[in-house]
């Protein structure tokens, strides 16, 4: 269960700058993607997709409210984060605050729901690392909020903002969809959805997984139930300190550059623990492979 600290100062001018960041690398990326040709642009490409996963990090501060210190600014801010990979603020919000409060019991559920490594086949491998459920369940979702029907999956007190969000999604997509018709344009390819599919799904599997991955879901305990992964600064930075997922998890109304500052009362208490990513993925690659050797002994 989530453990939650006194009152915390919200710093605006800390979150401000790291939009500043995100908005100069999408903007700056977005530019070099619809105007260069060759290495140029698929680098641009790679850099956007790169962007639109860090912005999602940043949309998980800002629904955890240690964004910016006043809620109506953490929920727009948080809307347009979320909005090149089609992640609702509002529905990721009232999922994740439910997997906090459930985390290491039946009921716990996440946003982003990725099944088991350990039993997907390669066809469900590739449909879990492009995100095809997430992008599957997001067009229902906008289709139903247009219609006007039910959008309580997520709680009855969130449905008319989650029902707003999913609409301006699919007005945004439609107007990007008949600008590119209309003008015979590939920048919406090139400058979303190749960046989107190709890049951002992916990579944004791989920094999720870990989270709780081999952990003892049935436990309370967030010293067993999730795992942190120290890694550098450089991916402390781009996960926007989630990595530190157990330290999240402990003090969750902390801002993520401050999870840190935990690291000296959680050490030698956190049950999964990795010094990188590539050391995790290691470690899961060599589980997975005795699991299928075996599978298919039995079979």
């Amino acid at each position: 269960m989530s453990t939650q600290v006194g009152p915390v100062q919200v710093s605006n001018c800390v979150f401000a700058g790291k939009l500043l960041v995100v908005a100069t690398w999408i903007l700056s990326a977005g530019a070099g993607a619809a105007e260069l040709a060759g290495i140029g642009r698929i680098g641009c490409i790679i850099a956007l997709g790169l962007a639109f996963v860090h912005a999602v990090e940043l949309q998980h501060q800002a629904l955890h409210y240690t964004g910016f210190s006043r809620r109506p600014w953490n929920r727009y801010a948080g809307f347009v984060l979320g909005l090149p990979m089609l992640v609702s603020f509002s529905a990721y919000q009232a999922a994740h605050l439910k997997h906090h409060e459930r985390l290491g019991t039946p009921g716990d559920r996440e946003f982003f729901d990725y099944g088991d490594l350990r039993k997907s086949d390669a066809l469900g491998l590739l449909s879990m690392l492009f995100m095809v459920r997430h992008f599957a369940d997001c067009a229902r979702r906008i289709l139903r909020s247009v219609s006007g029907r039910e959008m309580n999956e997520f709680g009855r007190r969130r449905a008319c903002a989650i029902r707003s969000e999913y609409r301006l999604m699919g007005l945004v997509l439609l107007a990007a969809s008949i600008a590119s018709v209309g003008t015979g344009s590939t920048v919406v390819l090139d400058c979303w959805l190749f960046p989107l599919i190709a890049i951002a799904a992916p990579v944004h599997v791989l920094v999720e997984i870990p989270e709780h991955y081999g952990c003892r879901r049935n436990s309370p305990d967030v010293f067993q139930n999730t795992r942190t992964i120290r890694s550098n600064r450089l991916m402390t930075w781009f996960t926007n300190g989630n990595n530190l997922h157990v330290e999240h998890h402990w003090k969750m109304n902390l801002p993520m550059h401050r999870l840190a500052e935990l690291r000296p009362q959680t050490a030698g208490r956190v049950a999964n623990e990795n010094s990188s990513y590539c050391e995790f993925y290691a470690a899961v690659i060599s589980d997975i492979r005795p699991s299928r050797r075996n599978a298919n002994a039995g079979s």
